[in-house]
């Protein structure tokens, strides 16, 4: 299994039972796959560069997580059908690579 950090950015219109909803939605398919959750993080409500779907902000979610290479590409394509999901994108992430150790 891999090691991948999963950022995802949701609707800003999104309150709090509804966007726990929709974290509790993205870390279940990930737990579907059999994948191992080891943080997940919202980072708030920010201003995004560019317009997407018509939002000018978006609500970011970052996921840090562990499965099989093959479970990534599937994960992607349902997070693209899930109207709440603005954008979603999932790196891999290198052991002993200095951008892992950089903490907040």
């Amino acid at each position: 299994m891999g090691s991948y950090e999963g950022m995802f950015i949701l609707n800003p219109n999104l309150d709090g039972e509804l966007l726990e909803k929709e974290m509790d939605y993205i870390k279940n398919e990930i737990v579907k796959q059999l994948g191992e959750i080891s943080d997940a993080k919202i980072l708030g409500k920010r201003h995004l560069a560019y317009s997407i779907k018509k939002m000018k902000e978006g609500i970011y979610l970052l996921i840090n997580f562990a499965c099989r290479p093959e479970v990534v590409d599937q994960l992607l394509k349902r997070l693209k059908l899930d109207t709440h999901v603005l954008r979603a994108a999932i790196f891999r992430k290198e052991p002993g690579s200095l951008f892992n150790e950089i903490k907040d």
